[in-house]
């Protein structure tokens, strides 16, 4: 049987969102990302990782237990 991967895409920018750091903002008593991360534990999905730019949101989400991979080139856009 064919494995799922659930991938949450946490590497942009948020420049629409304004100068705060929307995977970092509070929402219903816990950061916005935290809740895509708590979806992604409980689905059917054999394996969850995070794609992540900023230290802070890759601390976050090893800290809740995801496999987390940080990239250096998010500013560059989604094909670098």
């Amino acid at each position: 049987m064919p494995k799922a991967l659930c991938a949450i895409l946490a590497a942009g920018h948020s420049t629409r969102f304004g100068s705060d750091d929307k995977l970092l903002a509070e929402f219903a008593g816990r950061a916005l990302v935290l809740h895509a991360a708590a979806a992604a534990r409980h689905s059917a999905c054999d394996r969850s990782l995070a794609v992540v730019h900023r230290p802070q949101v890759q601390l976050l989400l090893s800290e809740h237990g995801l496999e987390v991979v940080r990239i250096d080139t998010a500013g560059q856009g989604q094909g670098a």
